[in-house]
């Protein structure tokens, strides 16, 4: 309805999103709710009470309507999936007498689902129809189809794991590695100039990262679940009351996480997903946990005083190291924000403030270089030289601070070169040095279409017109329709 519209960069109203940053992701979690409604559902079937009905209904009808209003295609493949388990599994676990029981119940909600689905309309019927018009995307013309983009990351992730197949290239290095097997066809897509910090399917990106060890290691907890749950399907089955509530939380369960590894395939999880992946089967066992005799309860020791004691310090030191992060963030993102508007000063005090708080996050150092640049050329055009010479000191020392800490970032390559770029118009022989930085980025992306552009133009700029044209003409053949290279090489 358009209420948050104006909060968010994204187009909130198009596909709604909440605050969890992306439609998909709203999707996957609407998922998990969905499933234990319809567990609650089931179990509320015989109750005489109207408002518990109503209630349960009422959250049927509104957390399916904005999964629809997502759009999102991996959300409602993952609720089919879960609600197809859901019914099969109530279905098989239930004694033939009381199937028909089972079918009464999905009637009500199906014709909730159904409707909604008929009006509002579901991801894969929005596809057919705005096919029908020759446009390409879900949003606007002439953006690539999600589908096409992932098949091209896939492929990188996929050699990235036959590159290093046992442990990875490293937990979240894939924004980092990717760039080493890029396919060339990304740079043909209308998101060939994003950075890519995930693989967009959660399997693949364990691959990548963790290798075959990882990937092994996260697949076995849903499989040793499933076994587990498949003895316990047998018990419910040979139950003489198999609609008990804690059978239908088990399905429940099962059909969320069901979901939860179908959204998966097509994206990756974000925390509150993360968290129900290992709570779900945690929420599982306790249905059948037998109680065990209280214990009585004895008096604490000195030394278990002394160990709470100790466990409470380490507390408040995490506390306060979390908050310390939270604040230096804070103090980036302020200055960030000054840097953008010009106030350079302004900008190099938040951003001094952030390094004091975390001295080894390379981001403070990479931003806090760029800004040094911009107070340098400041300086110099008012004439203070001296002053001048010594910022552009602590910017180059800033710059190899971040590329020591992290030295295979493609982005402070980036930034390292465009904070030389601006030296270079204080001092022309700085151009050498950005045009370094973007030969060490190339190296580290050979496939990125950008990288040779840029570095065309700094050939250009220092007069090596051969060398310049070959690294265009390397651009314009990784990425046959850029724009910007052929117009250049036509004038020039």
């Amino acid at each position: 309805f358009g209420i948050d519209k104006n909060v968010w960069v994204q187009d909130v109203q198009n596909r709604v999103f909440s605050t969890l940053g992306q439609p998909n992701w709203l999707a996957a979690y609407l998922n998990i709710l969905l499933m234990i409604v319809l567990g609650k559902i089931a179990i509320h079937c015989s109750s005489t009470y109207l408002f518990i009905h109503l209630s349960n209904y009422l959250l049927l009808f509104v957390f399916y309507l904005c999964l629809l209003f997502t759009k999102s295609r991996s959300g409602f493949l993952g609720f089919t999936g879960g609600a197809f388990i859901f019914a099969s599994s109530l279905f098989l676990t239930t004694s033939r007498k009381k199937r028909k029981k089972v079918f009464s119940l999905f009637l009500i909600p199906g014709l909730i689902i159904l409707t909604l689905s008929l009006i509002v309309g579901t991801p894969f019927s929005s596809v057919v129809k705005e096919q029908g018009l020759g446009i390409t995307s879900l949003d606007q013309p002439n953006i690539t189809p999600s589908s096409q983009i992932r098949k091209i990351v896939w492929q990188g992730a996929l050699d990235l794991w036959k590159k290093y197949p046992v442990l990875g290239m490293g937990v979240e290095t894939f924004a980092y590695s990717y760039y080493w097997v890029r396919p060339a066809e990304h740079n043909l897509t209308s998101e060939w100039d994003f950075l890519y910090n995930k693989a967009h399917n959660e399997y693949l990106n364990l691959a990548a990262t963790t290798g075959s060890f990882g990937l092994i290691s996260y697949l076995l907890i849903p499989a040793v679940y499933f076994i587990w749950i498949i003895k316990k399907f047998r018990i419910i089955h040979s139950s003489t009351h198999p609609l008990i509530p804690s059978s239908i939380y088990l399905i429940s369960f099962l059909s969320a996480l069901i979901s939860i590894l179908i959204t998966n395939f097509f994206g990756f999880s974000v925390v509150v997903v993360g968290l129900w992946f290992f709570l779900l089967p945690a929420l599982a066992t306790l249905l059948f946990k037998t109680k065990e005799k209280e214990k009585k309860e004895k008096e604490t020791n000195f030394y278990q005083t002394l160990g709470l004691a100790g466990v409470g310090i380490l507390t408040l030191f995490f506390v306060y190291q979390i908050y310390a992060y939270w604040q230096a963030d804070y103090y980036l993102a302020k200055g960030l924000n000054s840097e953008q508007k010009g106030f350079y000063e302004e900008s190099l005090g938040f951003l001094q403030k952030a390094v004091a708080l975390r001295n080894r996050e390379a981001l403070y150092y990479d931003k806090l270089s760029l800004t040094l640049a911009s107070l340098a050329w400041v300086a110099d055009k008012q004439g203070n030289n001296q002053e001048a010479e010594m910022i552009i000191g602590q910017a180059v020392e800033a710059s190899d601070q971040a590329l020591k800490l992290s030295p295979y970032q493609l982005n402070y390559y980036r930034d390292r070169a465009k904070m030389f770029f601006v030296l270079s118009q204080i001092n022309l022989d700085y151009l050498e040095e950005s045009l370094a930085a973007m030969m060490a980025a190339i190296k580290l992306a050979p496939t990125d279409a950008k990288l040779y552009y840029n570095a065309g133009l700094m050939f250009a700029s220092l007069g090596k017109k051969e060398a310049g044209q070959e690294y265009l003409k390397k651009a314009l053949e990784l990425k046959p329709n850029y724009d910007q290279v052929q117009q250049f090489l036509k004038d020039n």
